[in-house]
């Protein structure tokens, strides 16, 4: 399950009397033919509309407010949890 890196580490900590290059971990793993296991895959939480969908910025990146209540300003955004994605919203007038 490690890769280089975590061999590496947990290598020169366990023999620290001789040291091993972190290069040196990874060219005895290529030659083995061993690999990490990768991260878990990243899900794909959004998908850009059309370039001709897409609505116009309505307060052109000015979000300075003239009086209170007269502009808001949203954004939304997943967050990764152990069961699942939620969502968080943010909204400012």
């Amino acid at each position: 399950m490690y890769g280089a890196r975590k061999s590496w580490k947990a290598y020169n900590r366990a023999w620290p009397q001789e040291p091993v290059a972190r290069c040196t971990i990874e060219r005895r793993m290529r030659v083995l033919g061993l690999a990490g296991v990768p991260n878990a895959r990243t899900v794909r939480t959004t998908r850009p509309a059309p370039a001709h969908a897409t609505p116009g910025d309505r307060l052109e990146r000015d979000f300075t407010a003239p009086a209170p209540d007269r502009r808001w300003v949203a954004d939304i955004t997943y967050v990764s949890t152990w069961t699942g994605f939620v969502y968080v919203a943010f909204v400012m007038a």
